[in-house]
């Protein structure tokens, strides 16, 4: 399970190590935490994330499948909120691919969206492709074969 201040850390890294030197609040959080042996709250990583942030005259942030992440204790809405609001700050170009799921959409209501459905032509050559890799007595069976490859295709539902 993804935690929210685990998802902000590791972008906040991922900015910092663009920098050089470090910025000031990234080395004070990182000193505080170290000395005392202790984690940063969340507060502190997202206001250091969002003084990073700022730095920069363009950000490129790509998030594959959001879906993903679980919405337990409003993980994936507050991610949401923390990006939507660097970017309300700077330059922030956003990119998040995810199945349909009617709570991600609304959350992304007036930005621009497109919906990218696999063919059955592609999934099946990809299946083709694959075959090899099966256990033998399957590759012997292609009555077998075809029952795998339109039962994937079947449930894919043009993931």
């Amino acid at each position: 399970m993804q935690r929210i201040s685990d998802l902000l850390a590791s972008l906040l890294r991922q900015l910092a190590e663009g920098q050089s030197p470090l910025s000031k609040p990234v080395v004070d959080l990182y000193g505080l935490h170290k000395r005392k042996q202790t984690r940063p709250l969340l507060e502190e990583i997202s206001k250091t994330l969002h003084s990073v942030a700022v730095s920069y005259s363009k950000i490129f942030i790509l998030v594959d499948a959001l879906d993903e992440c679980e919405d337990v204790n409003g993980c994936r809405t507050r991610f949401l909120s923390e990006i939507f609001t660097i970017q309300e700050k700077c330059n922030l170009h956003f990119l998040a691919t995810s199945r349909f799921i009617p709570g991600i959409s609304q959350q992304f209501r007036g930005s621009e969206m497109q919906e990218i459905l696999a063919n059955s032509d592609d999934i099946q050559k990809y299946l083709d492709s694959r075959i090899p890799l099966l256990p033998s007595f399957v590759q012997r069976n292609v009555e077998l074969q075809e029952e795998i490859k339109s039962g994937i295709i079947e449930s894919v539902q043009g993931m």
